[in-house]
């Protein structure tokens, strides 16, 4: 289905900011300089969007989606629960690798928008609980993970392997690790496979 006008110049307007965000920062990015580069009046872009908050959540939100399908397309190509594990690891990272400068602008930007991002972030955590509790339960279907896992123990396998990658990822995004980062993402797949299977 054609998008309309207004979600046309939406869509421009989020495109632009992205890249303007990530060139130079929420705080320095103005909506006169969103407006020159969507080849807009700045009343346009104010009948849009209230504020360049706004138009940033919407962006964080696009990314979050983007994320999403990255992520998903990375597992569906695989055959074994294991695979997918690892895929669902390595897309995550490569993604919010891809978008490290907006990650890290919503991380500090996060007291003044908390509302906003407290939904995008509980909605990507739940996306990444069910895409996750997918693969535990495939994996349980196929014999390559403890059946002891299943129903109520999926929940909490689902949990552990969900914090256990977020905070793999916040090392990697703030921490000091110096090493290869593909090293230590194999090596936290294998830990949480090597779990699931003998547990």
């Amino acid at each position: 289905m054609a998008l309309t006008k207004d979600e046309l110049i939406k869509s421009a307007i989020i495109e632009a900011a992205q890249k303007l965000f990530q060139q130079f920062g929420l705080a320095k990015t103005t909506m006169e300089d969103i407006a020159k580069a969507v080849g807009k009046g700045k009343s346009s872009i104010y009948y849009y969007y209230a504020t360049k908050e706004n138009i940033f959540e919407a962006v964080v939100e696009k990314e979050a989606q983007s994320i999403e399908s990255d992520i998903v397309t990375a597992i569906e190509k695989e055959t074994s629960a294991c695979e997918k594990l690892n895929a669902f690891a390595h897309s995550r990272h490569k993604a919010l690798r891809k978008r490290q400068l907006l990650y890290k602008i919503m991380i500090h930007s996060f007291e003044e928008n908390m509302c906003v991002f407290n939904v995008i972030k509980q909605r990507f955590s739940e996306t990444e609980y069910n895409i996750i509790q997918s693969i535990i339960i495939y994996g349980i279907e196929t014999g390559e993970f403890d059946k002891a896992h299943g129903q109520p123990n999926t929940v909490m396998a689902t949990k552990i392997c969900r914090n256990t990658f977020k905070g793999l990822q916040m090392e990697l995004s703030f921490g000091n690790y110096k090493d290869s980062a593909i090293d230590l993402i194999d090596a936290t797949v294998n830990f949480v496979i090597s779990g699931l299977k003998n547990c």
